[in-house]
């Protein structure tokens, strides 16, 4: 029987051709604590195949090291000049060590240089095609889901909508929705709503829904967000009317410094759980497993065992969130966006 494929799709900053390694090691650690994967191996169950477009971000940040007009124009026209908001622009290429100019800067450039966004559509479209129609012509069929995180998130709503709504040529889309959809959607930090452009995330099909259905594409979609993950707050992903078979999961764990990183995420049985069980079998991890894991997973630990020092910020980043609201023009959210980790940089110091 042919593996479960489950995409894996990076968000921002800086990302090398291994990141996945981290990611699924992360996943293959945490189904070791469930009896079923003592003799059923994560990797056995499953094919992890990662989607990179980092490759063709850090080709603009590359000309733009040696010529930076392309974002000054752009932070220019758009008001962006100000030098508390854009002193890291000096450091463009330093993308290693400044992880709030890499993030911004990506978003930047999937946001609103059409001509890069466009790049990376067809790239991740045609890595995702490529492997789904090596599974159909090797098996018939192919059980496929996408695990997307942060600016990811954004990516693959935009690519799966035009994966499956699109005809390709002058021939029917195999890929459409009334013919072939994915298994389950996990969203991790979703930007989909805050990044979008057209379709919106609300109106694409990149949503859960039975099988013939041209306007879904996949059996179920899981939303994850951190109740202090500045990510996605401006533009909360929360739709409304949406089946049963969409699920939103806030969680409240801190284990490390970088809440908004996709292994923080995955550390939270109420996340992992869920994943694995989509991704292998409904009966991989049992009730009372599962129970006992969420019960036994302390909210506070490791370098967050000082909880009243985390605390602290979070009033700010609320008052923060409700100036900036819910419906921001882009370039205000850039601006929000700036504020927030300027936000999280100042406490995280206090903690570190």
């Amino acid at each position: 029987m042919n593996k479960h494929i489950l995409f894996l799709i990076h968000g921002m900053g800086v990302h090398k051709k291994n990141w996945a390694d981290t990611v699924i090691n992360k996943l293959k650690e945490l189904s070791k604590d469930y009896t079923y994967f003592n003799e059923n191996k994560l990797t056995d169950l499953v094919k992890f195949v990662p989607i990179d477009y980092d490759h063709v971000i850090r080709d603009v940040l590359n000309k733009w090291q040696e010529d930076s007009r392309g974002i000054r124009d752009f932070a220019k026209e758009n008001g962006l000049d100000d030098k508390n908001l854009l002193s890291w622009l000096k450091r463009a290429g330093d993308t290693e060590r400044n992880f709030l100019w890499s993030s911004v800067a990506d978003v930047i450039i999937y946001r609103f240089f059409r001509v890069y966004s466009n790049r990376i559509r067809i790239d991740v479209i045609k890595e995702l095609s490529d492997e789904i129609n090596s599974e159909i012509n090797e098996f018939g069929d192919a059980r496929c889901s996408v695990l997307a995180h942060s600016l990811g998130t954004a990516v693959v709503h935009d690519c799966l909508h035009h994966l499956g709504a699109e005809n390709w040529g002058d021939t029917q889309n195999v890929f459409g929705p009334t013919h072939w959809r994915f298994q389950s959607i996990f969203m991790i930090a979703n930007t989909s709503r805050l990044l979008q452009t057209e379709p919106k995330a609300y109106d694409s099909i990149v949503r859960p829904g039975p099988n013939l259905d041209s306007n879904s594409y996949c059996f179920r979609y899981l939303n994850f967000r951190h109740e202090l993950d500045p990510v996605p707050y401006p533009r909360m992903f929360d739709p409304i009317g949406w089946s049963s078979a969409y699920q939103s999961i806030i969680v409240q764990h801190y284990r490390d410094l970088g809440i908004h990183g996709l292994e923080h995420y995955l550390d939270n049985p109420r996340v992992h759980i869920i994943i694995l069980r989509a991704v292998t079998s409904r009966w991989a991890i049992t009730e009372q497993e599962a129970i006992k894991a969420v019960d036994n997973y302390r909210q506070f630990g490791e370098k967050f065992e000082a909880v009243e020092k985390i605390r602290d910020f979070l009033n700010e980043l609320a008052m923060l969130k409700n100036e900036l609201g819910q419906d921001l023009m882009p370039v205000d959210f850039i601006k929000g966006f700036i504020k927030f980790y300027q936000v999280i940089n100042k406490h995280l110091k206090g903690i570190s």
